[in-house]
């Protein structure tokens, strides 16, 4: 496993849309310098949330506000993909350290 430190930011809208969350937090736990910190950018009262709450990039911006020396891994939709690259830049992010993998709907 790599040394490098991984902060991975895991943003859905209700508590109910995290799927194999458990298996997730195993994975970056047996990482040595890995941290995982999911959010919800809509919770509901059933979902009796006291974790981050927000647009995901906000969260990792508020975490990490100079990206200067970072890699940015995006994944979502493409609006959600856009912002936070719009976002990391200003923070300091090169352009060439900014990944993305943005999804589009299925047309039917």
């Amino acid at each position: 496993s790599s040394p490098r430190p991984v902060h991975l930011y895991w943003g859905v809208r209700h508590h109910a849309d995290f799927y194999r969350l458990q298996q997730a937090q195993q994975l970056i736990a047996a990482l040595p310098a890995a941290r995982l910190t999911p959010v919800l950018s809509q919770p509901l009262p059933q979902d009796a949330w006291s974790g981050a709450t927000g647009y995901v990039q906000d969260i990792a911006l508020r975490d990490h506000p100079n990206l200067n020396d970072h890699e940015v891994y995006a994944c979502g939709n493409s609006d959600m993909v856009m912002a936070a690259q719009a976002a990391c830049i200003q923070a300091g992010l090169p352009s060439q350290a900014f990944y993305s993998d943005a999804f589009t709907p299925a047309e039917g």
